[in-house]
């Protein structure tokens, strides 16, 4: 399986536009779906915690969602793709959940290319910081339009980070540039624990929670070592 991984990495390296892949399918495709992009460089427990709010709020399956190309993680160097995507099969295979592998890092980007692949109206689980980046106008060149388009296509449901609450997400989307998609964004319950986890934190060598098998991982391989 990660000769597999690896000949399709290498196959998005081509520079070629939209593609999205299966890695693991859930049983089903259709209905409510959660998509979970990141880096997971490498998946914390807060991942996986985000995943089961997901699924807490009523969603049939959450799918793991790496790309080749994530924005402003484009020089972030550690585990190799073709080991996240096996850490990631791994943890999505012990809830019944699923990965895609794409090429494309913007949500708008994400949302066009996983249509072919679902069946439905999918819903991107983020954390607070990640909305914040969404509606950040220097990531589009026009924004209204780029905006119209991704939540035509998705919802999102936003956790908390750190400090950030739900009341956070509704003064942030009550801002006149923000105010028209409001009604596509909900909000969804995370621990307090998870908050501050980060695979930031666990590069820098600073504790967060890693899933069983990333931590054996990351013992093995030591990727952050300096």
């Amino acid at each position: 399986m990660t000769a597999e991984y690896a000949r399709l990495v290498a196959s998005f390296a081509t520079g070629r536009p939209n593609q999205a892949r299966w890695i693991l399918r859930p049983a089903r495709t259709r209905g409510n779906i959660g998509l979970l992009p990141g880096s997971f460089n490498p998946p914390t427990n807060a991942h996986v915690a985000l995943a089961r709010s997901g699924h807490a709020s009523g969603m049939d399956h959450v799918v793991y969602v790496l790309s080749n190309n994530t924005v402003n993680k484009a020089d972030v160097t550690g585990i190799p793709l073709t080991d996240r995507l096996r850490l990631l099969a791994d943890i999505a295979r012990a809830d019944g959940d699923g990965v895609i592998f794409t090429n494309r890092g913007l949500y708008v980007e994400i949302a066009e290319d996983v249509r072919p692949l679902i069946d439905g109206e999918p819903t991107f689980l983020v954390g607070h910081d990640k909305i914040v980046q969404i509606l950040d106008p220097k990531y589009y060149v026009a924004r209204p339009a780029a905006l119209d388009e991704l939540f035509q296509r998705a919802r999102i449901a936003v956790a908390p980070r750190n400090e950030a609450t739900a009341a956070d997400v509704v003064t942030l989307m009550a801002m006149p540039a923000n105010r028209r998609f409001a009604e596509r964004i909900t909000t969804l319950a995370l621990a307090r624990p998870y908050r501050s986890m980060s695979s930031t934190n666990v590069r820098a060598g600073v504790e967060s929670p890693v899933p069983p098998n990333v931590a054996a991982y990351l013992a093995r391989k030591k990727p952050f070592a300096n």
